[in-house]
């Protein structure tokens, strides 16, 4: 039983498994998201992959898509109930060597918590369960405590150099799934955050000192903004200094007119945590990080 990339013709019929068991409304727009993400090139349809029975009809399906930064995403395998391990095992075994061979060392995928068992595949393929991705917002109102310390530098030719120093520099020590940063070189770390849009990315500096970076984002509609990473050097925390990065970026997004700011943070980041409930975020969801992190590549 061997999978190998979806054909043109199979593509709706790959995706509308992939949706899974829902609601018949539920999975079009799955797939009508899908295929949008295809048009769009923000999915390659390449990374498609089926299974198929001997009268050709499609067994199972999974999706995975290359990342800058040596990363790849994949969404969970779904197969018909007969031999459904096999498939499964199948289509994350060819979607694997598919990314490796195209560069990517960390494999990502993202489990809410009604999905573990469409995520076993992954756990037999050897990817690691390190913990869970806690979604956390507050609405952009009230005026956030002052800042003092610090002083924020949008970034620019002039200080990108410095930026991408500091930004390596907040990995140090990281408890935001440090798991995914250690295959990965120097250059792939800093092409992970290339491909954001870099309007909103800050260089922190207290004094005459680079302390950290704060990267932000908002929603597509941009309805919502989001705090994408924040990171202090190791020599700069345990200062209070956090707290005005988050200070900063509640202020940008009441600025922008956002109804609403967001992030993720790893659950074991409890400082962080901390800070964030301080700032009167309140959690929205979780999701369970699962990893494969390959040291070599095909």
């Amino acid at each position: 039983m061997k999978a190998s990339a979806a054909s043109v013709g199979e593509r709706d019929a790959a995706l509308r498994m992939l949706a899974g068991p829902r609601p018949p409304a539920d999975r079009d727009r799955s797939v009508e998201r899908f295929q949008r993400l295809i048009s769009i090139g923000a999915l390659d349809p390449a990374g498609l992959f089926v299974v198929r029975g001997g009268s050709g009809a499609i067994l199972g399906s999974i999706l995975v898509s290359v990342m800058p930064g040596a990363l790849g995403l994949a969404w969970p395998p779904c197969a018909v109930r007969a031999d459904r391990s096999a498939i499964e095992d199948s289509l994350v075994e060819a979607a694997g060597a598919w990314l490796r061979a195209r560069g990517v060392k960390v494999c990502q995928a993202f489990a809410g918590s009604d999905d573990h068992e469409s995520f076993a595949a992954f756990t037999r393929a050897g990817f690691t369960n390190p913990t869970r991705l806690v979604e956390l917002r507050r609405a952009a109102t009230d005026e956030p405590p002052p800042i003092r310390r610090l002083a924020f530098e949008p970034l620019s030719e002039s200080n990108r150099t410095a930026f991408h120093r500091m930004l390596l520099a907040t990995f140090e020590g990281s408890l935001d799934c440090p798991e995914a940063n250690g295959s990965r070189s120097t250059s792939e770390l800093l092409a992970g955050y290339e491909e954001l849009p870099t309007d909103g990315f800050q260089l922190v500096r207290c004094g005459d000192e680079s302390a950290g970076v704060l990267l932000l984002s908002e929603s597509a509609n941009g309805s919502e903004g989001e705090i994408a990473y924040l990171g202090l050097a190791p020599t700069f925390r345990g200062r209070g200094l956090g707290s005005e990065l988050v200070s900063f970026a509640r202020r940008w997004s009441m600025k922008s007119g956002h109804a609403s700011l967001a992030l993720s943070v790893d659950e074991r980041n409890a400082p962080a945590i901390r800070i964030y409930e301080t700032h009167g975020f309140q959690v929205s969801g979780a999701r369970s990080v699962f990893l494969a992190c390959w040291s070599e590549v095909s």
